[in-house]
């Protein structure tokens, strides 16, 4: 899932001047690109086309792909939707991802009609008046209703009791081992580590030093798949029990030995192959083809990623005989996973709203979900969808087992603080994490600061909430 690696600074997609419209593709014929549109293209098709209300769409995906690339199954839904609505039309302007880029256009009055975001974003930016509620057209629906919904993903995209969002997808992540390396270091190739312990104990068994005494193959490290780095504390942080605040979403919770333990078991890894220090120098000397990370090209024996990998490994690295299961918990601990996706928002002053809720209901039909999800090895958003025959027996029938894995893991995955100024708290995590690996800091004492932070941030947006 190439562009879901890194949740809050997503990789950077091509841009695209926003009043220029990204050429539209036709599906057997059914419809033209944006040349009809502008009354070019035969006569007798211009009428069909002008009659059309025309909507904004910021979208990552183009619906043209370069050559050499697959158009993405998203974007091909799109190019469906145009087909097939006689009223609508969704023009598609790439975006970069960035969130405040969204932000300057509502407040310039200037909103897209339709943007498709993180899922962890609804809750601040309902807070900052960005976005609309969703609950009127979710009541009057015919098509999507919120109990169509997995009930954690909702509560991603909802806020003071309003759904702001609809989560388009969402995915998980699986522990990955390269079977020949584990083979070669004398483990057993098919039985991976459950437990915080053995993965301790593959990894010098799995590492490779040169005769420098550099790295030239890692057992595992936090810092790399996915989530990476401070993230991947989260998971940790549920595995031994913690939660980062308390259900009202007031005050944090995790300065702790939950909170602690979960930093220094990330430490432990880094220091079983010389620090962070020795793994970042390893990862960077590492140049990786199209398409490829460390574990693709046999220099990782183990990582944590994310469901879309499968389908890369296929493409990409088709040798690769690798396993996959759930991610090792501490001895005693709990079963945890990392839960993210995005969603679709309505911003506030968009002028054809109801012509773009079209387009989300057309995305989250039972049809196009089943689409989505076989087509990205995702999980669709829609709980029955994801639990049906067809998608768990789909096509490709050879990832049959892989989309069973990730259904039963959703029930259990959770994501990051869906609450306002979730974008600072990130900010702390992110250095009091990097302070933690370098030796800066201890964990005991990282994990009180970030705290500390972090509840000042809460408090701070909890104010200005009540002030508005």
């Amino acid at each position: 899932m190439s562009t879901r690696d890194d949740l809050w600074a997503p990789p950077t997609t091509s841009r695209v001047s926003r009043r220029r419209l990204v050429r539209n593709g036709a599906v057997g014929g059914a419809a033209l690109a944006g040349a009809t549109a502008a009354g070019r293209g035969p006569w007798f098709l211009r009428g069909a086309a002008q009659e059309k209300t025309k909507i904004e769409v910021w979208f990552p995906y183009p619906l043209i792909p370069e050559d050499g690339e697959q158009i993405h199954p998203y974007a091909q839904l799109i190019i469906d939707f145009n087909a097939q609505s006689p009223n609508v039309e969704a023009e598609v302007f790439i975006t970069n991802w960035s969130p405040e880029k969204l932000v300057t256009a509502v407040a310039g009055g200037d909103p897209p009609d339709l943007f498709y975001m993180d899922r962890y974003l609804a809750a601040e930016w309902a807070a900052r008046q960005l976005i609309e509620s969703l609950d009127e057209r979710l009541a009057s629906s015919t098509v999507l209703k919120k109990e169509d919904l997995w009930p954690k993903l909702l509560e991603d995209v909802s806020y003071q009791g309003q759904v702001y969002g609809i989560p388009h997808y969402t995915d998980v992540r699986a522990f990955y081992w390269n079977k020949g390396i584990f083979a070669e270091a004398g483990l057993d190739p098919e039985a991976p580590p459950t437990t915080w312990t053995a993965l301790q104990e593959a990894i010098p068994k799995t590492m490779v030093k040169n005769d420098q005494g550099q790295i030239d193959r890692l057992g595992y490290a936090p810092s790399v798949g996915n989530p990476p780095g401070f993230l991947m504390w989260y998971v940790h942080l549920w595995q031994l029990g913690g939660e980062f605040m308390n259900p009202e979403k007031t005050e944090v919770t995790f300065n702790n030995e939950a909170g602690i333990g979960a930093f220094q078991f990330m430490l432990d890894t880094f220091n079983l192959q010389d620090g962070i220090g020795a793994v970042e120098e390893f990862a960077a000397a590492l140049v990786p083809g199209p398409g490829q990370d460390v574990f693709m090209l046999g220099n990782l024996a183990m990582e944590v990623h994310g469901s879309w990998q499968p389908p890369n490994f296929a493409r990409y690295a088709p040798n690769l005989d690798w396993g996959i299961g759930s991610i090792p918990i501490p001895e005693g601990g709990t079963k945890a996973n990392y839960s993210g996706g995005h969603a679709w928002v309505l911003p506030r002053g968009g002028d054809r709203s109801d012509e773009a809720w079209s387009l989300v209901e057309f995305m989250l039909s039972v049809d196009s979900q089943l689409k989505t999800g076989l087509g990205e090895n995702t999980v669709p958003a829609r709980m029955a969808v994801a639990e049906s025959p067809e998608y768990l027996d789909g096509e490709p029938t050879g990832n049959a087992d892989l989309r069973k894995l990730y259904v039963e893991e959703v029930k259990i995955a959770r994501w990051v603080p869906v609450i306002p100024g979730v974008g600072e708290i990130f900010a702390s995590n992110a250095r009091v994490y990097d302070e933690i690996m370098r030796g800066v800091t201890t964990p005991e004492e990282g994990t009180a600061t970030m705290a500390t932070e972090c509840q000042q941030i809460i408090d701070t947006w909890q104010a200005q909430i009540q002030e508005s």
